[in-house]
């Protein structure tokens, strides 16, 4: 019992440090209040313009409205562990978590919810009133939608914490994390759906991104917040489960040869 309550304690007090230690970049913040109004604004007259021009299959223009919108909100909510820790490895700084009594993938995890907490109340609250009252932007989600989303988002933010944790691991490998980073963002912005939906690109890339596990990152939930998803709650989360739990073993086998590799070299 003591175990667990220092367990839940030292949980809690990650999450604590992960929330205030951005408190200090308040021009951080704003920026970024600034520049995603700014990224929907431009989406919304886009898209508007070019659904007075054309008709887009399967997608209304308030569910695409709705698609990007809260794309842009997952965007900021998600962990980006794989920048902060190849910093660390880079400085040297690493070698301070290290020895702490808690490993690393532990508290880079409830920090970046910590982070992601100070995210959701000073910067994605203001966007949301910014976007509904000033711009009267509105898009439309429903309750039972908006239920099924949180589900399938926990189970898309612990994916992104271990392919972003993955990547991070790779910095202790090379000196320089460039061309690790493009290829994450490549991903991301390529096989995610973040910027658009899968299903409207052509039927030979779908299929390829079909036996990929990079759609569970944004567009299965933004599938069910926009209310086109194809497939049922139940096929998204086990599909959900069983690649992270793939990840999640890939992770920890890396992990504990990136350990063994600096014990070796005498840390």
């Amino acid at each position: 019992m003591l175990r667990n309550n220092f367990g839940l304690k030292a949980n809690l007090h990650l999450v604590r440090i992960g929330l205030i230690q951005f408190q200090v970049y308040r021009m951080a913040t704003w920026f970024n209040i600034i520049s995603s109004v700014f990224w929907i604004v431009i989406q919304y007259y886009f898209w508007k313009a070019v659904y007075e021009a054309t008709v887009i299959p399967d997608y209304s223009f308030s569910q695409m409205l709705t698609y990007l919108c809260a794309s842009q909100i997952i965007f900021i909510l998600f962990p980006n562990t794989s920048s902060q820790l190849s910093q660390l490895v880079k400085q040297g700084d690493i070698i301070h978590w290290l020895l702490k009594p808690i490993s690393i993938i532990r508290q880079f995890f409830f920090e970046a919810i910590g982070i992601s907490m100070y995210r959701l109340l000073n910067i994605l609250l203001p966007i949301l009133l910014i976007i509904f009252l000033v711009i009267q932007i509105i898009p439309l989600v429903s309750l039972l939608n908006f239920t099924k989303f949180l589900v399938v988002f926990v189970l898309s933010y612990l994916f992104v914490f271990l392919f972003e944790f993955f990547i991070g691991l790779c910095s202790f490998y090379t000196l320089s994390t460039w061309g690790i980073q493009s290829f994450k963002y490549a991903v991301i912005t390529l096989l995610s759906g973040r910027f658009l939906p899968l299903s409207l690109y052509p039927d030979w890339v779908r299929e390829i991104i079909e036996h990929l596990p990079f759609k569970i990152m944004y567009y299965y939930p933004l599938q069910i917040l926009s209310n086109t998803a194809k497939q049922s709650l139940i096929e998204m989360i086990g599909y959900q489960l069983v690649w992270t739990g793939i990840l999640g073993i890939l992770v920890y086998a890396f992990y504990q040869k990136v350990m063994k590799s600096i014990m070796i070299q005498g840390g």
